[in-house]
């Protein structure tokens, strides 16, 4: 049986140490990068679930994503 919060925290670590080097390559501040990063993230998995439900509020998030694009 393997360590699950151990691993957790490893892939947080990479995923964090990623972030930061993008940061950093891009002349950002981290939380700006973890901050869109996230929302992605978040996005992604809305439009992974069935239809039939509307996100409130969801033009403003959209609009926070640098180079977003409208899905029809």
């Amino acid at each position: 049986m393997t360590d699950r919060p151990a691993k957790v925290r490893k892939t947080h670590n990479q995923i964090t140490g990623a972030l930061k080097k993008e940061a950093k390559s891009r002349g950002l501040q981290p939380n700006t990068v973890y901050n869109q990063f996230f929302r992605e993230v978040f996005l992604n998995e809305l439009m992974q679930a069935d239809a039939g439900w509307v996100l409130k509020g969801g033009t403003n998030v959209y609009c926070r994503i640098p180079g977003a694009r409208h899905r029809t």
